[in-house]
């Protein structure tokens, strides 16, 4: 069984035009897509603030230095933070669910 994705975000049901066209509509993108996007800035603040973190003080963004990791290191952390704001969006769904 797949995983429930919320259903449409923004779907634009058919409708006839003032012209006489029928535009058949669309389904949007799903609402497990639109809480993930929604989550992409927390991931990334939630790493950068693990990285560049010192002790328990506040990350400085002044003095983070610039990536200089090589491009399998970046994709790697660039499919970390896409599969946390999935997993994100999968508990913002099963919260809705439980209503």
């Amino acid at each position: 069984m797949a995983k429930p994705d919320g259903g449409c975000a923004f779907p634009i049901m058919p409708y006839t035009r003032p012209s006489g066209d029928y535009d058949c509509g669309a389904s949007g993108m799903s609402l497990r897509d639109y809480f993930a996007g929604q989550a992409l800035p927390h991931t990334t603040i939630n790493f950068l603030a693990k990285v560049y973190s010192k002790g328990n003080k506040e990350p400085n963004v002044v003095e983070m230095p610039p990536f200089e990791f090589g491009d399998e290191v970046r994709m790697k952390l660039v499919k970390w933070e896409a599969e946390y704001a999935y997993a994100l969006a999968d508990a913002m769904i099963e919260a809705r669910l439980k209503k």
